[in-house]
């Protein structure tokens, strides 16, 4: 049984709670609920009119071409850069984790681009993908042909991909780094003592012990690709031809463009399946709850 005293602090914390329950509220689950319901309907937003059409909004998005288009580019996204960032990723871990000169430096530097305005990195990715930006220049020095990385349907969304992947890598390095400095360093001495090489000291203690942070790294880096949507923005507007046009962009277009709210809302509703059904898979096949030794 609860004191007074007891049920006293915790009606205060509810008192101190309710705001955020509130917005959190008004708008997360609202919304949440509204757009629900508007998959199921043909909605005029600037007459306020609604028509139950059932499941024929989820039937036109699954004929429409365009949103097959963008589903494929989308997938071609996620699995062309999830091995590259986690990769890259885990290096930088290693090596900022390691006693080098200006350690912090370079874990800032690193970081850097997780921080900056996406804004401000498209326009920089933007001039070095110019017909005479710095790639192209690169290009010019070795006498190969040059290409106009943005407008060709070849490159544009590989091109994407990198900026995807220079812009993620710092965040998921850090969380790499905490796991890295978790590990007991009487391993990796026990290691030494026994003649492990560097490799086998990572093959055999390293990995082991941050397989549960590379499985969260991995499944959070997996969300978060399948909702790009900035760097499309920003930089190619789903051009040309489609060839960048992802789910969350079409998304875009059918709601704030086409003000079609109800396929928008479908759209939504098919990534939420997506995104659900491979994290869980995903969690499954790695086993997270599978222990060092395991």
């Amino acid at each position: 049984m609860q004191t007074w005293t007891e049920m006293k602090r915790n009606k205060m914390a509810y008192v101190f709670l309710l705001p955020w329950f509130l917005l959190f509220a008004v708008f997360s689950v609202y919304p949440l609920i509204q757009s629900f319901i508007y998959s199921f309907h043909d909605v005029k937003i600037l007459r306020g009119e609604m028509d139950f059409v059932g499941l024929e909004n989820y039937r036109n998005l699954l004929q429409d071409p365009v949103f097959g288009r963008a589903l494929l580019n989308t997938f071609i996204y996620v699995v062309g850069t999830i091995p590259f960032t986690v990769s890259i990723a885990l290096v930088l871990a290693l090596a900022v984790n390691q006693r080098i000169p200006f350690k912090n430096f370079f874990r800032v530097g690193f970081f850097l681009p997780t921080v900056t305005s996406i804004i401000v990195v498209s326009m920089m990715f933007n001039f070095m993908y110019s017909p005479s930006g710095f790639l192209n220049m690169v290009l010019n020095l070795f006498q190969l042909p040059t290409m106009n990385w943005l407008m060709d349907t070849r490159t544009a969304l590989a091109s994407l991909m990198g900026l995807s992947v220079w812009m993620s890598c710092g965040f998921y390095m850090l969380i790499f780094l905490a796991g890295l400095q978790s590990i007991p360093k009487d391993l990796y001495e026990a290691a030494t003592v026994d003649g492990a090489s560097r490799w086998k000291q990572f093959w055999h203690v390293t990995l082991p012990h941050i397989r549960q942070i590379a499985i969260v790294v991995i499944v959070i880096n997996t969300i978060n690709t399948f909702q790009v949507f900035p760097e499309v923005y920003t930089l190619t507007s789903g051009g040309p031809l489609n060839a960048t046009t992802t789910i969350v962009f079409y998304l875009y277009e059918e709601a704030f463009k086409q003000f079609q709210f109800g396929p928008a809302s479908a759209t939504a509703y098919v990534l939420f399946v997506i995104i659900m059904g491979i994290s869980l898979l995903m969690l499954k096949i790695m086993g997270i709850n599978k222990g060092v030794g395991d």
